[in-house]
Formats: structure tokens, C-alpha cells, sequence
């Protein structure tokens, strides 16, 4: 779909394509939505922002889903303050998605294991470095020590984020156009234009 045509659809029609590439990037490494930028709160040093892998779209439950290491920063500004903004954009069709969240974090239990098990040997290993991540390496640049199998499972969360409000901007020449959406009180999402 080009730009041009992007500008023609309704708000619940834009509202199904956003979702639908959503999901296409939690399946597809090579889609432009996959590696959105995250922010959260970090206590010592405010606001963090971060390239992350989404994982998992869920449309009917409004959740995307994330990937990390309980050892990093960002999980003890979850304790804090469970917001994340995350922002998306597609080059090609010069579309912005910004996604105003809640973030439930899942390590150790059902829900951090099937997301695991989801992920192959190679992703396994990630989690298995020693030390922790963002730690001084001492003796230079060299490579974390690594456990195989299932040693990284400890150090593995799956953060489920709630949509609160979702903001899709698209860029054209025709003119650029910027929908809101908000859950209304019975759960379905209105869009409401807004000026660019």
C-alpha cells in the first residue's frame, strides 16, 4: 500500500493495518516495525531510550510483547514505573506509530517459559552471559562467558505491554494525516484525528 493510498482509509481501517504490521514484524526479522525504539524510566538517570525486538503482537488483547535480561537497567525502572513508549517507523511508507503503554514483566513463571521456549538455542545463549549486561569488562574487550542449554532461563523476561493509546502519523506529500486512538470505556478503540 502506498502512502497516497494509506491516506484514504477510514480510522478502523487504518486502526487493522497498524495491528496488521505489528504482528507481521513480531514474525518477520526483516520488517521495519521488528526493532522498535522503547523508552522508559531509569532511577538514577531519568528517561532511557532503546532499540528492542518486538516478539509478540496480540490485536484482540492490545498487548506487544518484549524480550530481556532481568539483570538490565530497564526492568528496575519497571518496578518504578511501568510505562513504555515505544515508537515504530516504516521508511518505505513513511508511516510512525507511537504506542503508549503499561508493562507487566513475566520471569520464572508459565508465561516467561512459553515465551523461552518460543526462542531458539542462539537467543538462549544471550542470556546466559556472565556478567550481567552493561557490566565494566576489566580486562578489555573480550567476550562474556556463556552457559548452554537452559542456564540463561533465570535471566529471561518476557514484558507485556498493555496499549493504553496508540498515535499513527502518516507522511506524504498529499498531505500528512495523524489518527489518536484511545480505548473507549466499553474496550473498543476510537481514532480521533488530530493536526500533524
Amino acid at each position: 500500500m502506498t502512502p497516497a493510498q494509506l491516506l484514504e482509509l477510514e480510522p478502523s481501517e487504518l486502526w487493522g493495518d497498524v495491528w496488521h504490521r505489528l504482528g507481521r514484524a513480531a514474525r518477520d526479522p526483516r520488517h521495519s516495525f521488528r526493532p522498535p525504539v522503547v523508552a522508559t524510566l531509569c532511577p538514577e538517570r531519568g528517561v532511557r531510550a532503546r532499540t528492542v525486538v518486538l516478539r509478540e503482537s496480540d490485536p484482540e488483547a492490545g498487548t506487544l510483547t518484549l524480550h530481556t535480561d532481568r539483570r538490565a537497567g530497564k526492568l528496575a525502572g519497571l518496578d518504578l514505573e511501568p510505562r513504555v513508549s515505544g515508537c515504530f517507523y516504516d521508511p518505505r511508507h513513511r508511516v510512525q506509530v507511537r504506542a503508549e503503554t503499561r508493562a507487566t514483566v513475566h520471569a520464572g513463571d508459565a508465561e516467561a517459559r512459553t515465551a523461552w521456549e518460543s526462542q531458539g538455542a542462539a537467543a538462549h545463549r544471550l542470556y546466559a552471559v556472565a556478567p550481567a549486561p552493561g557490566s565494566a569488562l576489566p580486562g578489555g574487550w573480550q567476550a562474556p562467558a556463556r552457559d548452554e542449554g537452559d542456564a540463561g532461563f533465570e535471566n529471561f523476561a518476557a514484558v507485556r505491554c498493555a496499549v493504553e493509546e496508540l498515535e499513527c502519523l502518516q507522511l506524504a506529500r498529499e498531505g500528512h494525516r495523524r489518527l489518536h486512538y484511545r480505548r473507549d470505556r466499553d474496550g473498543s478503540w476510537r481514532g480521533t484525528p488530530v493536526v500533524p
